[in-house]
Formats: structure tokens, sequence, C-alpha cells
């Protein structure tokens, strides 16, 4: 049986964290054929476990955009994937533009650029009714714990973790609060998602596989869990 092919389009593979999750995302993936297309030539990684082909559309700048498009284009043609997945706002906007309207298409924001469309992405699954909404929840300590062992944190500084989880928490509620009171939105009801998926004891390659696996399960029309 032919396998489901997922075209994976991505800014670069320069190191990064959007760039990490997604090599280790396809890692995961065995059985799809996965092809990843990148708009400028970097690529830290080299080659990917299960990626059957990497492809560079050379988009530099604005006057890059048709050259690129049509490239982009050609390669969809070729491949005819099952579902389109872009990363960043830069290649959303690239992938949106050459997606067919017969391919599933889906988008990931990984960073600040989304502060000015969806709040951090906080507030994505209330503008974005149709969208696959997940919720990604872990026990407050082990969160902390978390926050106060990455080294490379320059945010959210706390001198323990009795410090960091009211805080932590009172922030929470702020958002929450605001996002009701501006928008009539609650994102603390599980309600509004999807699916549910607990991170305290799964890797973030985990935690990607069964997102990928509920949507599977969604875009097939089977019934999958609402809380894992």
């Amino acid at each position: 049986m032919k396998k489901k092919t997922i075209m994976h389009i991505i800014n670069s593979l320069a190191l990064g964290g959007a760039e990490s999750l997604l090599v280790g995302t396809i890692s995961e993936l065995i059985d799809y054929e996965n092809i990843v297309i990148l708009l400028k030539n970097e690529n830290d990684f080299g080659d990917i476990k299960n990626c059957s082909h990497i492809y560079c559309i050379d988009f530099n700048s604005k006057k890059d955009v048709i050259n690129s498009l049509c490239v982009l284009r050609k390669i969809i043609r070729q491949y005819n994937p099952n579902i389109i997945h872009a990363h960043l706002i830069e290649s959303t906007l690239i992938a949106r533009m050459a997606c067919p309207s017969n391919v599933k298409f889906l988008f990931t924001v990984h960073n600040k650029m989304s502060l000015n469309c969806y709040q951090y992405s906080r507030m994505a699954w209330f503008f974005l009714p149709k969208s696959f909404k997940v919720y990604l929840k872990i026990d407050v300590h082990i969160a902390a714990a978390r926050i106060l062992s990455d080294a490379n944190r320059s945010s959210e500084q706390y001198a323990s973790i009795d410090d960091a989880v009211p805080k932590i928490l009172a922030r929470k509620k702020s958002e929450n609060d605001r996002f009701l009171s501006k928008y009539s939105a609650d994102c603390a009801n599980f309600d509004n998602f999807d699916l549910v998926v607990d991170t305290a004891s799964r890797t973030p390659d985990e935690v990607a596989g069964l997102i990928l696996k509920g949507l599977e399960m969604r875009l097939a029309g089977e019934k999958f869990p609402h809380t894992l």
C-alpha cells in the first residue's frame, strides 16, 4: 500500500526550535513519505531520518516570490501530497499561495511573530474555528521545574519552584481573564479543544506524534480520544 505523503515547508533548517521540532517529528512519521521544502538553502541537520527528499525553492527576498512559487507548485504537482504543513509565518504565506484547493493545508506558528495575528498563538483556536485545536497541559509544579532547569531561558526568572508556582498561576489567570473579557473566549475550558495532551511525562517528539495521529484520525473521519 502506497504511503500517504506529507510535504513540510519551512524557512530553512538552520538550527532553531521550530527546525529541531520538525526534524524530530519527521523521524517519528515512519508511516508517511515525508518531503521537506526549504525557502532558503540552510541545513544544519544534514540528512533527516524518514525524509525522502529535501528541496530548496530559493526564496531569499520579495523579488523571488514569483519564481519560488512556480518552483513550489511544480514540486507539489510532482508529488501530489495528501497534506501540506507549513511552519513559521514566511513559509505559511508562500505555502498558502501555492497549495491547491484539494490538498489539506496546515500551518504551525512557532514564535512571537504571531503576536500581530493571534496573541502568540494562544488565541489561534478561537479565531480559527475549523482548525485542529490542541491544548498542551502540564502540572504547574512540573512546569516550574522545567523553567528553572532551562539554562537558555532569559524570561520567567524564578528563585525556586515555590517562588515560581504562584506567579505562573497568577499569570495564567490574568491571561484567561483578559481573553474572557475581551473576546468571551475561555482558554481554560478543555471542551473548546479537539485534543488535550498532558505533556508531563512525554517528550516533545512523543507529544508531536500524538497530535499528528489525532489529526490523521480526524481527517479520516475516525474517532479519537479527547484527552491523552
